[in-house]
């Protein structure tokens, strides 16, 4: 991926270039329709436009006025009636209908923090009559890259901490790149 801004309605945008790296599916919500540029429109790929009542029995309410979409669901952007909110938080008056929490502890995928979730929603999990699921589309990012923040309120397993105390010291190393081995696809020229 490479960045540039043009067209002015949509001002990052994919653009042939040096690879600089990847970026997840939820970024896309954000571009246009219009806006969508490449050998493919992964707008209309990923039905990120699909209205929720289309592909689920839930309601989803509204998102800025319209009926909240399947892009609402995949970048987590809490709607009108709490959905789309973090799984993460018990606390939520609509946990049915939460966005995120993968339970990452019962999965092969190593995180930074066993964090457990407090809700599930299989519309975030195996959407059925989607080309991808919200799930699905950070799995690879996570696997890559285990301690990435990789969707919306990922924080809980993404982050390190410490425990404060007269001697502070980790209990861990962060290596970059290690043995060597980067993302960087065959043939591609690193634009860093």
């Amino acid at each position: 991926m490479a960045f540039n801004s043009v067209p002015a309605n949509a001002p990052i945008n994919r653009r042939c270039g040096d690879f600089i790296g990847y970026t997840a599916i939820t970024n896309f919500v954000g571009y246009p329709l219009n806006g969508q540029w490449g050998s493919q429109n992964l707008y209309t790929k990923y039905d990120i436009g699909t209205p929720m009542t289309t592909i689920s029995a839930k309601n989803y309410g509204t998102f800025g006025g319209n009926p909240a979409i399947f892009g609402n669901l995949l970048a987590c952007q809490v709607t009108s009636n709490d959905s789309a909110n973090t799984c993460y938080n018990s606390g939520l008056p609509n946990l049915a209908n939460c966005c995120g929490c993968v339970d990452w502890p019962n999965s092969s995928v190593p995180t930074a923090v066993n964090a457990s979730c407090a809700g599930t929603n299989a519309d975030w999990t195996n959407t059925a009559g989607t080309e991808v699921t919200g799930q699905n589309a950070i799995l690879w990012l996570k696997k890559a890259c285990p301690t990435a923040y990789s969707y919306q309120f990922d924080d809980p397993s993404s982050s390190f901490t410490c425990n404060p105390g007269a001697t502070t010291r980790t209990s861990y190393q962060i290596v970059f790149c290690p043995g060597g081995q980067s993302s960087l696809p065959a043939g591609a020229v690193d634009g860093r």
